[in-house]
C-alpha cells in the first residue's frame, strides 16, 4: 500500500499543508476546484455523479431493504399493541442505507483495494464510516452490479474516526436516526437538567400551558367534527384574497371549506410555531401545539417500557446479512435501529396523546397530509372508530416509500385517500393494494386558496424587483429538494452539470424546500463553476417564503430534477425543464406528455432559455386532466369527507 493516507474532509478549509503522502476528499459536493487548487485536494461531486448517473439507487435500496425486512422479520419485531412501526421506520431508515450504498460506490472508485492503507473520516458523517467499515459478504460471488466492488479482508485500510473541524451542511427533513455514538450520561443528565429548569422557571411557558388547557377545557365542551394534524415544517407563504398568509396548503384550504359548512374543526400542529403571530395557538380557533398538549395529557413514565421492549426486538439483527454493493450493512443499519429507542417512546408517547385528545374531542373524523408519518394517530383513530382521511403528500410515482408498501399485518391506512389526478389514484389501486372505494381522485387543495391565473404586468415587475432581477434578464426558477441525500448528494452533483457553463442574460432563483432554511450551497455550486470555466456568475437568489405561484407566473422558465413544481410549473403555464441526465428521472413523464423540456447539460439549459416555450394547450390540458382532476381541490375533499361526518350541522 505504501503507507499512503486518504482523509476525508468535510470543507476545503480544514485541509492542513501538503503532504505528499495523503490525499484529501472535500465531502462538500458544492465544491468546484479551480485553477490553482492543490491536487492533493479531491472533489467529491464526480464520484457521487458516477454513482447516480447509471444506477437508479433508489429502488435498488427499497428491493435491498424490503428483503431484507421480509427475512429478518422487521414487520413483526417492530409490532407493539398491533401496530407495526416499520412502515413508518421504513420512510426514513431507507434513506441512510440509500447513502451507505452512495458512498460505498464512491469508496470503491476513490478508495480501491490496496490504494490506501489508512483513511479517516469526520465524525460527523456516520453513514460514510459504516460504508468504509461494512465488513465483505461472507462467501458471496459478485453475481450483480448491487453486490460488486467487494475488497479482499487483508486489503483493508485502518480506519479512524476525527472531530471534524467544519461540521457537515445541516439540511432540513432530518431523519431521527442516528448512527454515531449516543452522548454520554453526564451530556444528557445536563440537558435533562437544563429543560427542567426551563420549564420550572418560565413563568409565561407556565402561563400559556395554563391558557391552553382552558382552551382546551372549551373545546371538549363545545366538541369537534374533524380534528386535523400537520406539520409547521409543511407551512407554505401563499397568497390569498386578504393578502399573504403561512399555513398548512393541503390541509387548511379544506378545514375552512367545511367550516363555510358548519362543521368545526380543531389543528394539531406538530412541530415549532415561531412563525405563527404571537397568542396564535390561544385563539379558540388558532392551532394546538402539540408539545403543550403532550404536557397536559402524558405522565413522565407514560411509553418508556417501550425503549427496552425495542431493545429486545432487534436484537440479533446484525446477524441477517444485508448484501449491498459487495459487502454487509446488516450490522450497520442494527445499530441504526437499535439507536431509535428514543424515537419508538416517542412514537408511544404521541399514540396516548392521540388517544387521549380523541377521547376528549370525540371527532368524527381525523385529517392529515401526510398518512405516512402518521401512524400514531391513525393506530388511535382506528382505535376508536373515528375515521381517517389522508391527502395526498408530495408526488405519487412508480415505487414511492410512502405509498408503495409491502401489505403485511399491522399496517395501517387510512380510510379515505384523496389523490390529486386519476393516475395518482390509479398507482394507489392497482399496485399498492388499496380498495377502489377507498380512494378519491379530487384535485388539489392548494389550487383552490389562490387561483394559478396569469400576474398582472405590475404584479410580476413587482416579484422580479423584488427578487432583484433586473430588466431584460431571464428568470429562471430552481426548485430546491429536501434533506442531505436530495440536496447535497443528489441534486448538486446533477445541477452541477446543468449549470456548468455561462448563461449570459439569466437571474437564477433557488426556490427552497420549506423545511430548508440555508441555500449557501447553491451560491458556493454556481460561483464556483463560474469561477473555475473562467465566466462570469449570473445573479443568483435563494427564497423560501414567497407564494410558489407568484414566483412561477413572474418567470421566464422553471427547471426542476424531482419536485412537486414541476408540476406547479405546468398549472402556472410556466416554461419547464427536467432533468434526465441522472438515471432515475423525469418519476411523472413530463416529456412524454409534452409539458417539460428535457436537459440534460447547460447547452439544452442555455438553448431553453434562449427561447422559452409554454407547452401547448391541448399537452397542458391533458396532463392537468390525468393529475389534478379538479380545480377546486378543497371543495371535493370536504364533499368527500361529509357523509363521513355523519352528524347534523350545528348553527354557527
Amino acid at each position: 500500500m505504501g503507507g499512503r493516507r486518504l482523509v476525508f474532509l468535510n470543507r476545503t478549509t480544514d485541509a492542513p499543508a501538503a503532504d505528499a503522502s495523503t490525499d484529501y476528499a472535500i465531502l462538500d459536493s458544492a465544491w468546484t476546484p479551480g485553477e490553482g487548487a492543490p491536487r492533493d485536494l479531491l472533489p467529491i461531486r464526480d464520484a457521487l455523479w458516477s454513482a447516480i448517473r447509471e444506477r437508479n439507487l433508489h429502488d435498488e435500496t427499497l428491493a435491498a431493504l424490503d428483503d431484507w425486512a421480509d427475512r429478518a422479520g422487521l414487520v413483526d419485531r417492530f409490532r407493539l399493541d398491533g401496530v407495526s412501526w416499520w412502515y413508518h421506520v421504513r420512510g426514513f431508515i431507507r434513506l441512510d442505507l440509500y447513502e451507505m450504498l452512495l458512498w460505498r460506490i464512491v469508496l470503491d472508485e476513490l478508495a480501491p483495494p490496496g490504494r490506501y492503507e489508512r483513511v479517516e473520516v469526520p465524525a460527523d458523517r456516520p453513514n460514510l464510516l459504516a460504508a468504509l467499515q461494512a465488513p465483505p459478504v461472507a462467501g458471496a460471488v459478485a453475481t450483480t452490479e448491487a453486490e460488486a466492488g467487494a475488497e479482499a479482508a487483508d486489503d483493508r485500510p485502518a480506519i479512524t474516526v476525527r472531530a471534524p473541524r467544519t461540521a457537515a451542511r445541516r439540511f432540513g427533513g432530518g431523519k431521527p436516526s442516528k448512527g454515531w455514538r449516543r452522548r454520554p450520561w453526564y451530556r444528557r443528565a445536563i440537558s435533562r437538567s437544563a429543560r427542567l429548569a426551563r420549564r420550572t422557571l418560565n413563568i409565561r411557558a407556565r402561563l400559556r400551558r395554563r391558557a391552553i388547557h382552558a382552551r382546551l377545557q372549551r373545546l371538549v365542551q363545545s366538541h369537534r367534527d374533524v380534528l386535523a394534524i400537520v406539520r409547521s415544517e409543511s407551512f407554505h407563504v401563499v397568497r390569498g384574497p386578504d393578502g399573504e398568509e403561512r399555513f398548512d396548503p393541503i390541509v387548511t384550504p379544506v378545514l375552512r371549506r367545511l367550516a363555510e359548512e358548519g362543521y368545526k374543526a380543531a389543528i394539531v400542529v406538530i412541530g415549532p410555531l415561531e412563525d405563527q403571530a404571537p397568542g396564535e395557538e390561544l385563539r379558540e380557533e388558532g392551532p394546538l401545539p402539540y408539545g403543550s398538549l403532550a404536557s397536559l395529557l402524558l405522565e413522565p413514565t407514560d411509553g418508556s417500557e417501550a425503549r427496552a421492549e425495542l431493545a429486545s426486538r432487534v436484537a440479533g439483527l446484525e446477524s441477517v446479512p444485508l448484501p449491498v454493493q459487495g459487502v454487509d450493512l446488516a450490522p450497520a443499519v442494527a445499530r441504526i435501529l437499535a439507536g431509535l429507542d428514543g424515537w419508538i417512546v416517542r412514537q408511544v408517547r404521541e399514540r396516548l396523546v392521540a388517544d387521549r385528545l380523541l377521547a376528549a374531542l370525540r371527532p368524527r373524523v381525523l385529517l392529515t397530509g401526510w398518512e405516512a408519518a402518521r401512524t400514531s394517530w391513525l393506530a388511535a383513530a382506528g382505535a376508536r372508530a373515528v375515521r381517517t382521511v389522508a391527502i395526498q403528500h408530495g408526488v405519487i410515482y412508480r415505487n414511492n416509500p410512502d405509498y408503495y408498501r409491502p401489505i403485511r399485518p399491522g399496517l395501517l391506512r387510512p380510510d379515505l385517500t384523496c389523490t390529486f389526478g386519476e393516475f395518482e389514484r390509479r398507482l394507489l389501486v392497482a399496485d399498492c393494494g388499496y380498495p377502489a372505494a377507498a380512494v378519491v381522485a379530487t384535485g388539489s387543495p392548494r389550487m383552490s386558496v389562490a387561483s394559478p391565473s396569469l400576474l398582472s404586468k405590475s404584479a410580476r415587475a413587482r416579484i422580479r424587483r423584488t427578487l432583484g432581477v433586473a430588466d431584460g434578464d431571464r428568470l429562471l426558477v430552481i426548485s430546491g429538494a429536501r434533506h442531505a441525500v436530495g440536496e447535497e448528494l443528489q441534486s448538486t452533483p446533477i445541477l452541477a452539470g446543468l449549470l456548468d457553463g455561462p448563461l449570459p442574460g439569466a437571474h437564477i432563483v433557488v426556490k427552497l424546500h420549506p423545511e430548508e432554511e440555508n441555500g449557501d450551497h447553491y451560491l458556493e455550486l454556481i460561483e464556483g463553476l463560474a469561477a473555475a470555466g473562467g465566466w462570469p456568475a449570473p445573479p443568483v437568489t435563494v427564497v423560501r417564503d414567497i407564494d410558489l405561484f407568484d414566483l412561477l407566473r413572474a418567470s421566464d422558465a422553471h427547471l426542476g430534477i424531482y419536485s412537486t413544481v414541476l408540476t406547479d410549473a405546468v398549472v402556472a403555464g410556466t416554461p419547464n425543464m427536467v432533468s434526465v441526465r441522472q438515471a432515475w428521472s423525469d418519476l411523472l413523464g413530463y416529456v412524454a406528455a409534452g409539458v417539460a423540456h428535457p436537459v440534460a447539460s447547460v447547452d439544452d439549459v442555455r438553448e431553453f432559455l434562449a427561447n422559452p416555450i409554454r407547452p401547448s394547450t391541448q399537452a397542458r390540458t391533458a396532463f392537468l386532466l390525468e393529475h389534478y382532476a379538479a380545480p377546486d381541490g378543497a371543495g371535493q375533499i370536504a364533499a368527500a369527507i361529509a357523509p363521513l361526518l355523519k352528524r347534523t350541522v350545528r348553527a354557527a
